[in-house]
């Protein structure tokens, strides 16, 4: 003790070495630990690293790569920009797209005659209640006037393909407050999609059903992908019953006379009206009534046919039956009802806006 207390500072001095000796230890023995999660960390990253090497990497001659394609698809879209970008219609008032419209009309109709393409009975192409209005809203022109064109082109085409007939044609409303009417399509709708800041895309649906056969169809799609416009065919269908076969013969089983009166048809062996049946004196017909029973003298009826004697094939004396025919028909093609839905497809830019001037 006594040595203590005369190397009281040195005693002092070596216990603060031991602490801090202690605390030196604890502190390397948990970096030592904190160096292994380290260095694990490390290899992670470097085999990403390894993985990103392999692969796809910022070389030259793939930045060079990615900067071509990027031309291309630059090229692409300006291309298919032209494509659908169209002429917007000439501007007009009111009382100019009234009259522009029953002169259209009057063009596919007489269109329609020289291709002799059937129609129905006051066809307007889907314009009927709008050429009967007495005024037009001057907002409705423009929307009216684009598809008034549309239809135009696609008629244009149908006209072309010369198609037997139209059945019916239908479009959407142009503008909100467009009269209703068996025209316009009530399952369909405009659809407006935004692919840049500027650009709008314009889908505006259609449907027709026309009669033929596949070549006129034929010459209908090919009609649709050479036009100037955007068109996308979006449902196809297809009836084959459309036509009503003719009777036999190719003509009706009953004839009008003169007065309206239908008398059964011609048999091989004459006329043979009925028991009764016969004409009045003022020309009206008289059934079974013996006070409106044909005068004399005002028709004869043919006598009758004699019997013709029952020839049984293979008799001695009886011509050869004709032979049948071996000949197979290669393409017996029927008439198609088809309907078409289609989609005019228009891109419209807006001008660029300037940014406003920072304040």
């Amino acid at each position: 003790m006594l040595w203590i207390k005369r190397n009281l500072f040195i005693v002092i001095g070596l216990a603060v070495s031991l602490v801090l000796l202690g605390g030196a230890g604890y502190y390397v023995y948990n970096g030592f630990y904190d160096n292994d999660d380290q260095d694990v960390a490390l290899e992670q990253l470097k085999a990403e690293l390894q993985g990103f090497s392999t692969g796809y990497y910022p070389n030259e001659e793939n930045i060079s790569v990615i900067r071509s394609n990027t031309a291309l698809a630059q090229t692409f879209m300006a291309d298919a920009g032209k494509l659908l970008e169209s002429q917007p219609p000439r501007p007009m008032n009111a009382a100019t797209f009234s009259i522009e419209l029953v002169k259209a009309i009057d063009r596919l109709r007489r269109d329609a005659t020289n291709a002799s393409v059937e129609l129905p009975a006051r066809f307007d192409f889907t314009f009927g209640e709008i050429k009967t209005q007495p005024r037009i809203f001057p907002y409705a022109v423009e929307p009216l006037n684009a598809q008034l064109n549309e239809i135009t082109t696609f008629c244009g085409i149908l006209f072309k393909a010369k198609v037997r007939a139209i059945e019916s044609l239908q479009r959407v409303p142009a503008y909100v407050g467009d009269p209703p009417s068996q025209d316009i399509i009530t399952d369909l709708a405009p659809r407006t999609n935004e692919i840049s800041t500027n650009l709008n895309l314009v889908m505006t649906p259609y449907r027709v059903t026309f009669r033929g056969f596949v070549g006129e169809l034929t010459a209908v799609l090919n009609g649709l992908a050479r036009t100037k416009d955007f068109v996308v065919v979006r449902q196809l269908d297809l009836d084959a019953g459309a036509a009503s076969p003719m009777p036999a013969g190719g003509v009706d089983s009953m004839m009008m006379t003169p007065g309206g009166v239908g008398l059964p048809s011609m048999a091989p062996g004459g006329l043979t009206p009925p028991a009764g049946f016969g004409l009045a004196p003022g020309g009206l017909p008289g059934v079974g009534n013996p006070a409106m029973a044909t005068p004399p003298g005002a028709g004869v009826a043919p006598p009758p046919r004699p019997p013709q004697p029952v020839v049984r094939p293979g008799a001695p004396g009886t011509p050869p039956p004709a032979p049948k025919s071996t000949l197979t028909p290669v393409l017996d093609e029927k008439p198609l009802r088809v309907t078409l839905v289609i989609d005019f497809i228009k891109a419209t830019r807006r001008p660029a806006t300037a940014p406003s001037p920072a304040k």
